[in-house]
Protein backbone atom coordinates (compact mmCIF):
# COMPACT_ATOMS: atom_id res chain seq x y z
CA UNK A 1 0.00 0.00 0.00
CA UNK A 2 1.23 3.50 -0.72
CA UNK A 3 1.74 6.11 2.01
CA UNK A 4 -1.24 8.26 0.98
CA UNK A 5 -3.61 5.31 1.23
CA UNK A 6 -2.12 4.28 4.60
CA UNK A 7 -2.74 7.81 5.95
CA UNK A 8 -6.37 7.75 4.73
CA UNK A 9 -6.87 4.23 6.09
CA UNK A 10 -5.84 5.21 9.59
CA UNK A 11 -7.47 8.65 9.59
CA UNK A 12 -10.89 7.44 8.39
CA UNK A 13 -12.56 5.08 10.87
CA UNK A 14 -14.96 3.70 8.25
CA UNK A 15 -12.18 2.65 5.88
CA UNK A 16 -10.13 1.34 8.80
CA UNK A 17 -13.05 -0.82 10.00
CA UNK A 18 -13.81 -2.19 6.52
CA UNK A 19 -10.22 -3.19 5.89
CA UNK A 20 -9.85 -4.68 9.36
CA UNK A 21 -13.01 -6.71 8.70
CA UNK A 22 -11.14 -8.40 5.87
CA UNK A 23 -12.52 -6.45 2.91
CA UNK A 24 -10.15 -5.92 0.03
CA UNK A 25 -9.29 -2.45 -1.17
CA UNK A 26 -11.65 -2.90 -4.15
CA UNK A 27 -14.53 -4.09 -1.92
CA UNK A 28 -13.95 -1.12 0.40
CA UNK A 29 -14.06 1.38 -2.48
CA UNK A 30 -17.26 -0.17 -3.87
CA UNK A 31 -18.89 -0.17 -0.41
CA UNK A 32 -17.97 3.48 0.16
CA UNK A 33 -19.35 4.47 -3.26
CA UNK A 34 -22.61 2.63 -2.54
CA UNK A 35 -22.83 4.21 0.92
CA UNK A 36 -22.33 7.70 -0.53
CA UNK A 37 -25.00 7.04 -3.18
CA UNK A 38 -27.47 5.90 -0.49
CA UNK A 39 -26.60 8.83 1.76
CA UNK A 40 -27.02 11.27 -1.10
CA UNK A 41 -30.49 9.87 -1.78
CA UNK A 42 -31.36 10.03 1.93
CA UNK A 43 -30.08 13.60 2.25
CA UNK A 44 -32.10 14.80 -0.72
CA UNK A 45 -35.18 14.03 1.36
CA UNK A 46 -34.05 16.09 4.38
CA UNK A 47 -35.95 19.35 4.79
CA UNK A 48 -34.30 22.51 6.09
CA UNK A 49 -31.24 24.60 5.53
CA UNK A 50 -27.68 23.32 5.63
CA UNK A 51 -25.35 22.90 7.38
CA UNK A 52 -26.91 20.41 9.72
CA UNK A 53 -25.87 17.35 11.64
CA UNK A 54 -26.98 13.96 10.37
CA UNK A 55 -26.75 10.94 12.66
CA UNK A 56 -26.38 7.75 10.64
CA UNK A 57 -27.88 4.42 11.66
CA UNK A 58 -24.46 3.17 12.73
CA UNK A 59 -24.16 6.09 15.14
CA UNK A 60 -21.65 8.18 13.17
CA UNK A 61 -22.38 11.91 13.11
CA UNK A 62 -21.86 13.70 9.83
CA UNK A 63 -22.00 17.37 8.85
CA UNK A 64 -24.15 18.04 5.79
CA UNK A 65 -23.54 21.22 3.81
CA UNK A 66 -25.15 19.91 0.64
CA UNK A 67 -25.68 16.39 -0.76
CA UNK A 68 -22.19 16.34 -2.29
CA UNK A 69 -20.49 17.58 0.89
CA UNK A 70 -21.06 15.03 3.62
CA UNK A 71 -18.11 14.85 5.99
CA UNK A 72 -17.63 13.15 9.37
CA UNK A 73 -17.90 15.28 12.46
CA UNK A 74 -14.76 15.25 14.61
CA UNK A 75 -15.12 16.62 18.15
CA UNK A 76 -17.88 19.00 17.05
CA UNK A 77 -15.89 20.30 14.07
CA UNK A 78 -16.16 19.61 10.35
CA UNK A 79 -13.57 16.88 9.71
CA UNK A 80 -11.97 18.81 6.83
CA UNK A 81 -11.35 21.69 9.24
CA UNK A 82 -10.20 19.35 11.99
CA UNK A 83 -7.67 17.77 9.61
CA UNK A 84 -6.24 21.13 8.57
CA UNK A 85 -2.56 21.38 9.55
CA UNK A 86 -3.15 24.89 10.93
CA UNK A 87 -6.29 24.07 12.97
CA UNK A 88 -4.41 23.13 16.19
CA UNK A 89 -2.59 26.47 16.10
CA UNK A 90 -5.83 28.36 15.48
CA UNK A 91 -7.39 26.62 18.50
CA UNK A 92 -4.43 27.47 20.76
CA UNK A 93 -4.62 31.11 19.69
CA UNK A 94 -8.42 31.20 20.06
CA UNK A 95 -8.04 29.93 23.64
CA UNK A 96 -5.58 32.76 24.31
CA UNK A 97 -8.08 35.24 22.81
CA UNK A 98 -10.84 33.88 25.06
CA UNK A 99 -8.58 34.11 28.13
CA UNK A 100 -7.90 37.77 27.33
CA UNK A 101 -11.64 38.40 26.88
CA UNK A 102 -12.33 36.71 30.22
CA UNK A 103 -9.91 39.10 31.95
CA UNK A 104 -12.04 41.99 30.69
CA UNK A 105 -15.48 40.47 31.16
CA UNK A 106 -16.31 43.17 33.72
CA UNK A 107 -16.34 45.71 30.86
CA UNK A 108 -19.55 44.31 29.42
CA UNK A 109 -18.48 41.46 27.16
CA UNK A 110 -20.23 41.28 23.77
CA UNK A 111 -23.05 43.61 24.79
CA UNK A 112 -20.37 46.19 25.61
CA UNK A 113 -18.51 46.08 22.30
CA UNK A 114 -21.74 45.99 20.29
CA UNK A 115 -22.62 49.38 21.84
CA UNK A 116 -19.19 50.77 20.98
CA UNK A 117 -18.56 52.89 17.90
CA UNK A 118 -16.76 50.76 15.28
CA UNK A 119 -14.16 53.46 14.64
CA UNK A 120 -13.41 53.59 18.38
CA UNK A 121 -12.75 49.85 18.23
CA UNK A 122 -10.44 50.39 15.24
CA UNK A 123 -8.48 53.03 17.18
CA UNK A 124 -8.19 50.68 20.17
CA UNK A 125 -7.00 47.91 17.84
CA UNK A 126 -4.34 50.26 16.46
CA UNK A 127 -3.24 51.08 20.03
CA UNK A 128 -2.86 47.35 20.62
CA UNK A 129 -0.69 47.00 17.51
CA UNK A 130 1.65 49.60 19.03
CA UNK A 131 1.85 47.37 22.13
CA UNK A 132 2.82 44.48 19.83
CA UNK A 133 5.54 46.68 18.33
CA UNK A 134 6.83 47.52 21.83
CA UNK A 135 7.44 43.81 22.43
CA UNK A 136 10.20 43.96 19.83
CA UNK A 137 13.69 45.35 20.22
CA UNK A 138 16.33 46.03 17.63
CA UNK A 139 19.21 43.62 17.99
CA UNK A 140 22.87 44.49 17.47
CA UNK A 141 22.67 42.82 14.06
CA UNK A 142 19.89 45.21 13.01
CA UNK A 143 17.15 42.60 13.13
CA UNK A 144 14.02 42.89 15.23
CA UNK A 145 13.71 40.44 18.11
CA UNK A 146 11.40 39.96 21.07
CA UNK A 147 12.23 39.20 24.69
CA UNK A 148 9.05 37.54 25.92
CA UNK A 149 7.05 35.23 23.63
CA UNK A 150 4.11 35.00 26.08
CA UNK A 151 3.72 38.77 26.32
CA UNK A 152 3.99 39.07 22.54
CA UNK A 153 1.32 36.36 22.06
CA UNK A 154 -0.97 38.09 24.58
CA UNK A 155 -0.63 41.41 22.78
CA UNK A 156 -1.34 39.70 19.45
CA UNK A 157 -4.47 38.17 21.03
CA UNK A 158 -5.58 41.68 22.06
CA UNK A 159 -5.22 42.85 18.44
CA UNK A 160 -7.13 39.80 17.21
CA UNK A 161 -9.90 40.35 19.77
CA UNK A 162 -10.41 43.93 18.60
CA UNK A 163 -10.47 42.71 14.97
CA UNK A 164 -13.11 40.16 15.98
CA UNK A 165 -15.14 42.85 17.77
CA UNK A 166 -14.99 45.16 14.74
CA UNK A 167 -16.16 42.34 12.46
CA UNK A 168 -18.91 41.37 14.92
CA UNK A 169 -20.22 44.94 15.13
CA UNK A 170 -20.21 45.22 11.34
CA UNK A 171 -22.07 41.90 10.91
CA UNK A 172 -24.62 42.87 13.59
CA UNK A 173 -25.41 46.11 11.74
CA UNK A 174 -26.14 44.41 8.38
Amino acid sequence: MNDAFTRVRFSDPTIHAMLDAGRSLEETIVALAQEKKLLGHYLMELPGISPRKVVLQDGRTMIWNCPDDLVPEHHGVDLALAQSPTWPHVLVFAKRMEAKLAQNRHKGDREGWLKDDPWNLVERMLDETVEVQHCFTLGSDGRADYDNAEKLADECADVANFCMMIADVAKSQE
